[in-house]
């Protein structure tokens, strides 16, 4: 049976389309995260996909597999493509996600290595709104290990990030996690406007 190249792109192009459609959809009315990234695996490790749906094939893969490993292996494929091709955007996007896999494997100290890395990148580069949401992480980081003076200083910087960058989700988020952070540490008051403001804009977006 002769191979046939135009049937095999068309169903990969469909099988990406479907998976980038699902991706769309609010998460909690989804639930098919493995499913999707599992999916992009097969058709990426058989290489059997246009080229220019590389990275963007990568990209989806470690924002969506909760399985650790996988995520920080693919996070490191998606590293050397970045460095391969010198694009900041997924440079960063590496950075990112291989300290979130760090994180799930509990490992802190390389986590926020990673994540160093990647407001390096975003500092040297411009990029604020991404200078915002990696001090989320890092901020979420020391969080973990009850550094609460630590994570607040990088909640707030975050926060004044994000309300010039005008991200508002990103900003309720971090006003939100910074509020639970001044509630651990018995500073109330300040928990509570950070608990309002974060609230107001949550609503405002109709984010549940």
């Amino acid at each position: 049976m002769m191979h046939n190249p135009c049937g095999s792109i068309f169903f990969n192009k469909a099988a990406i389309f479907v998976c980038l459609f699902f991706i769309l959809l609010p998460r909690d009315a989804c639930g098919q995260d493995k499913i999707i990234a599992d999916s992009l695996i097969l058709i990426f490790e058989a290489g059997d996909y246009d080229p220019e749906d590389r990275m963007e094939i990568l990209r989806v893969i470690c924002d969506l597999h909760p399985d650790p490993e996988k995520k920080l292996y693919y996070s490191q494929v998606l590293l050397e493509a970045a460095e391969l091709q010198g694009d900041i955007d997924d440079l960063f996007k590496g950075y990112l996600e291989l300290g979130n896999a760090l994180k799930l494997q509990g490992n802190l100290p390389e986590a926020l290595e990673s994540y160093f890395k990647a407001a390096e990148i975003a500092s040297e580069n411009g990029m604020k709104t991404y200078l915002g949401k990696i001090s989320i992480s890092i901020a979420d980081t020391y969080s973990s290990i009850n550094n609460y003076q630590v994570s607040t200083s990088y909640y707030e910087r975050a926060i004044n990030i994000l309300r010039e960058e005008n991200d508002s989700l990103n900003l309720a988020i971090a006003l939100y996690n910074a509020g639970d952070e001044y509630n651990k540490s018995d500073r109330l008051d300040t928990a509570i406007l950070h608990f309002k403001e974060s609230g107001e804009i949550f609503r405002i977006l109709k984010y549940e």
